[in-house]
């Protein structure tokens, strides 16, 4: 899939999630329907602490990124195939955050801030996103703590479907 589309994809789940949560009571944003569950705002905020990482990693240089990481050594996964792999992990795993992607206690009245954060997480890896050439997006990789080495074009898909996947619980519990 070209950036162009994956952009496309990753800016269509954002805006959903934005949206229902511009909608969402501002009163229970602080509140967990379940029991020792996280709150709607620990869910954006898990979503910030994901995103933001693999924004910062674009900003090295290359050779950092290479020299740190390596480079691609296998044939690219395709956003079904990057999609297939989550779901199949997180179902074998305890779907527990590691540590630096867990949330911290928000309150109500942080709404307003920690959607402006979402939305900047989010502009920033679109930017960095298109500065990068599509031969580049193939063969970076960075680490992901429940797959993997991921390209960094597979992980534009997976804060894609990752988005979509805590605005499903969202709407479905919060």
């Amino acid at each position: 899939m070209e950036k162009e589309k994956a952009l496309y994809i990753l800016n269509e789940k954002f805006d959903l999630l934005i949206s229902w949560m511009n909608d969402h009571d501002d009163d229970q944003f602080e509140v967990s329907k379940r029991e020792a569950k996280w709150t709607t705002a620990q869910h954006l905020d898990h979503l910030i602490k994901s995103t933001a990482p693999i924004t910062k990693a674009m900003k090295l240089p290359k050779l950092v990124l290479k020299w740190k990481f390596g480079t691609c050594n296998r044939e690219e996964r395709t956003y079904e195939e990057t999609y297939i792999k989550y779901y199949t992990a997180l179902s074998q795993s305890e779907g527990v955050a590691p540590s630096p992607f867990a949330p911290r206690v928000l309150k109500n009245n942080m709404k307003t801030e920690i959607l402006e954060r979402l939305n900047k997480v989010r502009n920033d890896l679109n930017i960095q996103v298109s500065k990068w050439s599509e031969k580049n997006l193939s063969k970076y990789i960075l680490p992901h703590p429940l797959l993997g080495r991921m390209t960094i074009r597979e992980l534009v898909y997976f804060t894609a479907f990752h988005t979509e996947h805590h605005h499903k619980i969202l709407k479905e519990f919060h």
